[in-house]
C-alpha cells in the first residue's frame, strides 16, 4: 500500500513537473497577429517582403524555445511554398528556412525573455491568390500564429499596340495588317477582360504640310474596329468579353481585326489602338 502511493507521489511530481515547464515556456507576440500581405506583381528582383515582432517569454527564464513552421494552407487547400519563408535572429548569421515540417530553429534563448525578430516572405513566383494560415510551433507546445495575404494581381499584354489596315482597294471588308495577340497573367480566376476600340484612324500623309499653311483639315469617319477569332465562324464583334473561369491559368488569345471601309472613308491607311478594361468579379 505504502509503495502504491509513493508511485502515485512520484507521477504527480513529475506531472507538476511538466505543468511548471510549460507555463514558463509559453510565449506572447507583441502587436500581433504575426502578418505579411503581398500585393503587385511577383518577380524575381522583387525584395523580400519583412515584418519585425517581437517574442515575448510570459514566465521564468531557463528554456530555449526551437520552433518548426507549419503547411500554409489557404480556404481551397493551396499551400503556400515554405522555401519562400525566411527569417531573420540575433542568434544566427544566416536567414533561416525551415525545408521541412520537421526542421526547426533556435527563436528564444535560454537567458532571454524576449527577442527581436524580421519574418519576411519572398514574391518571385506566381501565388493563387488567398490568405494562407499557420504556425510556428515548437515542442513545448508553444504556437506563434502566421498568416500570408496574397492579394489578386492581373497583367495584360496587347501586341501589338497599334492596330493598321491599308484600304486601297475601295470600300469592302479589310484585314488588319497583322493579328493581335492578348496575354493574360493572372493568380485568380475572377477577372473579367473586355476589348473594344474607338476605331481606326486615317493617316494624312499631308497633314503636317495643311498644319504648316494653316490649311483645313479633312475630317474622315474613323473606321469601326471589328474582333474575329482566326479559323471560327463565330462572326465579328465590336466589343470582345473574356472571362477568367474559361482560363483559370492565364491565357494567350489571339484574334484577327476587320474593318468594315465604306464610300465615306477615303483610300489610305488607318490606324488604331486597342482598348482594354480589366474587371475582378466580386
Amino acid at each position: 500500500m505504502r509503495k502504491s502511493w509513493l508511485l502515485v507521489f512520484a507521477l504527480l511530481a513529475v506531472a507538476s513537473l511538466f505543468g511548471q515547464s510549460s507555463i514558463q515556456a509559453a510565449v506572447r507576440v507583441e502587436d500581433g497577429p504575426l502578418a505579411v500581405e503581398l500585393d503587385g506583381e511577383p518577380s524575381c528582383s522583387r525584395p523580400a517582403e519583412y515584418v519585425g515582432f517581437r517574442l515575448h517569454r510570459e514566465g521564468d527564464v531557463g528554456q530555449p524555445l526551437y520552433f518548426s513552421l507549419s503547411e500554409m494552407v489557404d480556404e481551397l487547400g493551396n499551400t503556400f511554398p515554405r522555401d519562400l519563408i525566411v527569417l531573420r535572429t540575433p542568434y544566427y548569421s544566416d536567414e533561416l528556412r525551415w525545408e521541412s515540417v520537421f526542421a526547426e530553429h533556435l527563436l528564444l534563448g535560454a537567458e532571454d525573455g524576449y527577442v527581436d525578430l524580421n519574418l519576411g516572405v519572398h514574391y518571385t513566383e506566381l501565388i493563387p491568390a488567398g490568405t494562407y494560415e499557420g504556425q510556428l510551433h515548437s515542442g513545448t507546445g508553444e504556437v506563434v500564429p502566421l498568416r500570408i495575404v496574397v492579394g489578386p494581381f492581373t497583367k495584360v499584354v496587347v501586341d501589338p499596340p497599334l492596330v493598321t489596315i491599308d484600304a486601297n482597294a475601295g470600300p469592302g471588308i479589310y484585314k488588319a495588317n497583322q493579328s493581335v495577340q492578348v496575354t493574360v497573367q493572372a493568380n485568380h480566376n475572377n477577372w473579367i477582360l473586355r476589348l473594344s476600340s474607338e476605331g481606326l484612324f486615317f493617316q494624312d500623309e499631308n497633314r503636317a504640310v495643311k498644319r504648316h499653311l494653316n490649311e483645313p483639315e479633312e475630317t474622315v469617319r474613323p473606321v469601326p474596329l471589328l474582333f474575329a477569332e482566326p479559323y471560327s465562324e463565330g462572326g465579328q464583334s465590336e466589343i470582345l468579353q473574356i472571362g477568367g473561369s474559361d482560363y483559370p491559368s492565364g491565357a494567350i488569345l489571339e484574334f484577327e481585326i476587320h474593318a468594315h471601309v465604306g464610300w465615306e472613308h477615303r483610300a489610305g491607311q488607318y490606324m488604331g489602338v486597342v482598348k482594354v478594361d480589366v474587371f475582378i468579379e466580386e
